[in-house]
């Protein structure tokens, strides 16, 4: 964990009206207040896992009836510095003690508190609830503990796994416990989790969205395209429609030799790596965001989507003014991208005239079209198979709960670049793990529609494409995908003329962290040939 561990407090999380304590060894103590501050009434209240001590909902009620509310961001999460290594937690009441010393002018004879946690908080409101006088002296004034989807001192309850599913028993359960290097690969999928904002206030926690009802889940959908993602060096581009496209680009932005590349699920088009690789081979790399994700507006109800590839024809006639007769362009896409990759690869050239210039098409742990791919489930674990498999297709209500789920996971960049997305975790490296939402159902955007995509009619069939040595495919795919699995990329290099395949080790997104690489050294051997033939 370190070199993305918090170890450093810059404040850049940007919570607002949050204030900062320096407690007495140095380290610093975030925190947000409201209601009647002036009050001897006090709640303090500590928040659950992804989270941080905000007072957002300015609403009176702790006002009303005169109670200082008072929200402390935990230890290492935020901008609250991290708990001291050498020192056991029981000692965190002191911290509080600390800041009600200084907000109560260390005037506690007349305090009246109430500590309540939720989740995970739950766990500091008990613990500053039984501590000792000589930690929190303000103990005597505590009057009251409110415990909210709370957890139980594993040390004295021997049933607390008892109800829990296998995931969390592994994580928090007995073999967490004693098994530390669990803990650790626990620490390495949500440490990525807590430093935004934009992660923190927003974010419809994963653990816990299953547990609401379809009225919550409503009252947690945003309605429209606001570009409030901020996605550096984000451009948009009005199509003819009035539809929007969001886009980033980087590399040689005035050579003829483009790599367009389409995002998988959970994700938007950002360019953040801005390694130059590109550039140094003279392609234009350009990255739409697909319609419905990010600031992109959502896919026309009534259009099929094999008519997708002329909204790249139109970004392409803005950027390249109309000249496309010496265009070499390159389309590759990642999971879910991959489907558009291939849409615009075996277009035709009344929707997207610069499909002449596509020299190639990247699948990058890839669907296969299930419209043509009858054995599409072979080798697909249970759950996929009833999200996007035939119980699926067959029974829209299946779609509607999948949509349900991921509905308010993709809308904020924060969320997307960082979050490990919980379809394809398991699958991971442990290095995978380290690196990696919300989507918001807006205009109708649902995750049935994603799904539909997969499993409708493309506009082609790849075994009927004209074989070119001009148009060349590479599939990538690596062997522990149950996602896009083997079966998948095996029928495409099988149908696709000129394929070849290559295989990595690893889950779903096995090949993500090498994308770069990959594709950069398949331009290359690109241009090779070009040269060879001219």
């Amino acid at each position: 964990m370190d070199q993305l561990a918090l170890s450093s407090i810059s404040n850049e999380l940007q919570v607002p009206n949050e204030k900062y304590f320096s407690l007495s060894d140095g380290r610093q103590l975030a925190y947000t207040e409201q209601g009647d501050t002036d009050s001897n009434k006090i709640i303090i209240f500590f928040h659950g896992a992804f989270g941080v001590g905000h007072s957002l909902n300015q609403n009176n009620c702790y006002k009303e009836i005169r109670y200082h509310f008072i929200m402390p961001t935990l230890p290492g999460w935020g901008n609250s510095s991290s708990w001291p290594i050498n020192q056991p937690i029981s000692n965190y009441p002191n911290d509080i003690h600390q800041l009600l010393s200084l907000l109560k002018k260390n005037v506690n004879e007349n305090l009246r508190i109430v500590v309540a946690g939720s989740s995970y908080g739950s766990v500091f409101a008990q613990i500053c609830f039984g501590t000792s006088i000589d930690i929190m002296p303000e103990i005597i004034n505590i009057q009251s503990l409110i415990i909210l989807s709370g957890f139980s001192p594993f040390k004295y309850h021997k049933k607390y796994t008892t109800g829990m599913t296998w995931s969390n028993y592994f994580a928090i359960g007995k073999p967490g416990i004693y098994f530390p290097v669990i803990l650790k690969l626990v620490g390495l999928y949500i440490q990525k989790k807590v430093r935004q904002i934009e992660e923190i206030k927003r974010l419809v926690r994963k653990k816990f969205f299953d547990q609401l009802s379809d009225e919550e889940k409503v009252k947690l959908t945003l309605s429209s395209i606001s570009n409030d993602l901020q996605v550096p060096n984000e451009k948009y581009f009005s199509l003819s429609d009035a539809r929007q496209l969001a886009y980033t680009e980087q590399g040689d932005t005035d050579s003829n030799k483009i790599i367009i590349f389409f995002h998988g699920a959970f994700g938007v088009g950002h360019s953040l790596n801005q390694n130059n690789c590109y550039k140094e081979i003279g392609y234009h790399f350009i990255m739409p965001t697909l319609p419905g994700w990010g600031n992109s507006s959502s896919w026309p109800k009534n259009q099929p989507i094999s008519n997708y590839p002329n909204d790249i024809h139109q970004l392409l006639s803005s950027l390249k003014k109309n000249v496309n007769k010496n265009l070499r362009i390159v389309v590759a896409g990642s999971s879910y991208g991959s489907v558009f990759a291939q849409i615009c690869f075996g277009t035709s050239i009344d929707i997207m005239p610069e499909t002449i210039n596509i020299q190639s098409l990247i699948i990058l742990s890839g669907f296969s079209p299930f419209k043509y791919h009858k054995k599409y489930t072979t080798g697909m674990g249970w759950s996929n198979y009833f999200a996007i498999g035939k119980p699926g297709i067959y029974f829209p209500v299946i779609l509607k709960l999948v949509g349900l789920y991921i509905q308010k996971k993709v809308r904020h960049i924060e969320e997307i670049k960082r979050l490990v997305r919980k379809k394809f975790f398991d699958q991971l490296s442990d290095e995978e793990k380290v690196k990696l939402s919300k989507w918001e159902e807006e205009n109708n955007k649902t995750a049935e529609w994603a799904i539909d995509i997969i499993s409708r009619y493309w506009g082609f069939d790849p075994k009927k494409l004209a074989s070119t040595p001009k148009r060349k495919v590479l599939v990538v795919a690596t062997q522990g995908d149950e996602i896009s699995h083997m079966e998948m990329s095996t029928y495409l290099v099988e149908s696709y003329p000129n394929a070849e395949i290559k295989i990595f080790s690893g889950g779903h997104l096995g090949t993500f962290f090498e994308l770069d690489i990959i594709i950069k050294n398949w331009l290359i051997d690109l241009d090779k040939e070009f040269d060879e033939r001219t």
